[in-house]
């Protein structure tokens, strides 16, 4: 049915007879559609459930649609997008730079409870052998991305009985170091993608005012609005 309706979508009509075949090769969610049913398919052809169900990444489609649909929720997701193409080098840098924080504050999880007998997993053992949640820097990452967000479900395992001499104290300026200084330093890419986004919300939603694809109402000044004012001017949850 996308196929037959390819001419006629503002992407594609103007390939003309050929739409349908560029719409195949060259759009990204047909592609997506093809390999969300691909399991399904296989699962019918074998007669047996062995492979995963992903259909549900055909939700992406949904972004398409949002962004050439003249609604407010498009206006948040194009300017999703333009956030990345004209800050893209400023994006770019801030996240690397949360990424440098992360990675750095894992080693030092490694290094500080590798072997910490409090933080093995016991109902995760392997041959016998309990896990180490912090066995190596991949397997520190989730629960220092934990603290770097203010979430601490492993506060009693830090500087807890049982530890080797002088570790205890280690693992507690770790995260004494983490609280005063890498969370707000991991908070900084977060606040200016904010910022950008409901810069060019407020753009799009301008424009789209002007081309009469939204009420013509009186917007206030982007100064004057709150951030939970602007995701309501937008439709956005």
């Amino acid at each position: 049915v996308r196929l037959l309706s390819a001419p006629a979508h503002p992407w594609w009509k103007s390939y003309r007879a050929l739409a349908p075949l560029v719409a195949l090769l060259l759009n990204l969610y047909a592609w997506i559609d093809i390999i969300a049913v691909v399991p399904t398919l296989m699962d019918l052809a074998y007669k047996r459930d062995a492979f995963y169900n992903i259909q549900f990444i055909c939700l992406l489609r949904l972004v398409e649609m949002a962004v050439i649909s003249p609604s407010s929720t498009g206006a948040g997701i194009k300017a999703f997008i333009d956030v990345f193409d004209e800050d893209g080098p400023l994006i770019s840098t801030i996240f690397a730079l949360g990424l440098v924080v992360w990675i750095f504050f894992s080693g030092l999880y490694m290094v500080a409870n590798r072997s910490n007998p409090e933080s093995e997993w016991e109902a995760a053992a392997y041959q016998g052998q309990p896990w180490q949640r912090f066995e190596s820097i991949p397997a520190s990452m989730f629960f220092t991305l934990l603290n770097l967000c203010k979430e601490h479900p492993l506060a009693d395992v830090f500087g807890a009985e049982g530890n080797p001499d002088g570790m205890a104290f280690f693992q507690r300026m770790i995260i004494i170091v983490v609280c005063i200084v890498g969370v707000p330093v991991f908070g900084v890419p977060t606040g200016i993608l904010g910022a950008s986004l409901m810069k060019h919300c407020h753009k799009e939603v301008e424009r789209m005012k002007a081309e009469k694809m939204l009420p013509q109402e009186a917007p206030e000044s982007l100064e004057s609005q709150t951030a939970p004012d602007m995701m309501e001017a937008l439709d956005l949850p």
